[in-house]
């Protein structure tokens, strides 16, 4: 591989794990305002006593709110340490002191 294809390369996989990470974090906002707008709207709409429906609805949007402790906090981790793995590659790869051993190790790295 010559020099500019090793760093476009390069510079498409820290994107795609930074698209990644985005995606989370945009997932996790949404269910979250999900399950917020959900009990905002049981108060803010219904004047009424709460009944056994409401509390289900409420339940509902608690669920939705607490389902945010399964954000995959390790992948997120492990997602920005491939991209500071692959930003140093880059810094090596524009050196031309990269061979075809280091990036098949790279690619069993990433592929894993």
């Amino acid at each position: 591989m010559s020099q500019i294809t090793n760093t476009a390369f390069i510079d498409l996989l820290i994107s795609s794990q930074k698209k990644t990470i985005k995606n989370y974090f945009i997932f996790a906002g949404f269910i979250l305002g999900l399950g917020i707008i959900i009990i905002l709207s049981v108060f803010l709409l219904l004047n009424s006593k709460i009944n056994e429906t409401l509390k289900v609805i409420i339940v509902t949007g608690g669920t939705f709110i607490s389902s945010i402790s399964a954000f995959p906090i390790k992948e997120v981790i492990s997602r920005k340490e491939k991209i500071d793995i692959l930003e140093y590659t880059k810094n090596l790869a524009q050196d031309d002191r990269i061979d075809k051993f280091i990036w098949e190790k790279i690619k069993n790295n990433l592929s894993g």
